[in-house]
């Protein structure tokens, strides 16, 4: 076995010495300032001047990074080992091996920018430092994962969507797996450490509650600038305005306002307390009782009208039979 101890401040070539039909994998790593080993003649040698830093060559060729407890420090052990399949870096002290590079991975698949910034897929990624820029084309899909299986779940997907659903679009995604249990796949949001809004499995969004029974449920109050209904579906009641409309007369529904103690077709406090209030049902029950109040006001007038000239007409014959009453008075006289 060929070993080189002490190198510090160098630049070290490692070649996996393998049976003669193979064709060697050489990794370079780089320490500044010396090249040593010469992969072609094998050739290696001691470098005395440094210090707790050990190269093997053979299988799975290493260099090792052993720190001792001279001065007071913790003994800790590193390795680099280059190998057919990849590079890794390996805690010897706690045998983990917390950083991989596999075999023909492509070009600047990692790059640690001057000012912090981390481009995955970039050699120049674009940031403001301390950022993360994942780099793909404008109609590729780019996508992150995080949970055990960002394919088949579960995972939560998100990244640019370029391919899936066009030129500048993002993507949200949480994968199932079998064990998933309604509400989830779930999407959720939290601030201070509470959860604030959910989207559930089958779409419904909750704010401020996590069990929401509509597509949209609000525990608590909303304000907007406007509100808008899609017409599509809505039953306007401009029926009411048609000739063959019946008019509940208004005896029978001061009969039912006596017994239920509320408008026909208008829920009832109980109902509201018991199942909420659907306002855009509402709004038409109270857009129809509006017309057919409309309605009742129009027959009001007309029987006013018709009691009206009856009154005058009365009035007419009383002045008429007063002054003949007056005549017959004076000539008597």
């Amino acid at each position: 076995m060929d070993y080189i101890e002490g190198l510090r401040n160098q630049i070290v070539n490692i070649e996996e010495k393998r049976s003669h039909e193979d064709q060697p994998t050489l990794w370079c790593l780089t320490f500044y300032q010396y090249r040593i080993v010469d992969p072609r003649t094998h050739y290696s040698s001691w470098i005395r001047n440094a210090q707790n830093l050990t190269a093997t060559s053979g299988n799975n060729p290493t260099v090792q990074l052993n720190q001792n407890t001279s001065g007071g420090n913790t003994a800790q052990v590193w390795e680099i080992t280059g190998n057919e399949t990849l590079l890794f870096i390996k805690d010897a002290t706690s045998n983990k091996f917390p950083f991989n590079i596999v075999k023909g991975a492509p070009s600047d698949s990692f790059t640690i920018n001057f000012d912090g910034t981390v481009g995955l897929g970039t050699l120049t990624p674009i940031g403001n430092g301390r950022s993360l820029h994942i780099s793909g084309g404008a109609t590729e899909d780019v996508f992150s994962g995080v949970g055990p299986n960002p394919n088949a779940g579960p995972a939560f997907n998100f990244g640019y969507s370029g391919s899936s659903f066009g030129r500048s679009s993002g993507f949200f995604n949480v994968r199932p797996d079998a064990s998933a249990v309604a509400p989830n796949p779930s999407l959720r949001f939290a601030t201070a450490n509470a959860e604030r809004m959910i989207i559930t499995n089958i779409g419904r969004v909750g704010i401020g509650t996590l069990d929401p029974q509509q597509l949209l449920e609000v525990a608590g109050i909303v304000r907007a600038t406007g509100f808008q209904v899609g017409g599509t579906n809505l039953n306007v009641p401009d029926y009411v305005f048609e000739p063959e409309y019946k008019l509940l007369p208004l005896k029978q529904l001061a009969k039912y306002i006596e017994k239920e103690k509320h408008l026909p077709e208008i829920p009832s406090a109980k109902e509201v307390k018991a199942n909420g209030l659907d306002l855009s049902a509402l709004q038409l029950q109270l857009l129809k009782k509006i017309e057919e109040l409309t309605l009742y006001t129009l027959q009001q007038e007309e029987t006013i009208n018709k009691l009206t000239k009856s009154l005058r007409q009365v009035n007419a014959r009383l002045g008429t039979l007063e002054g003949r009453k007056q005549g017959r008075n004076r000539s008597l006289r």
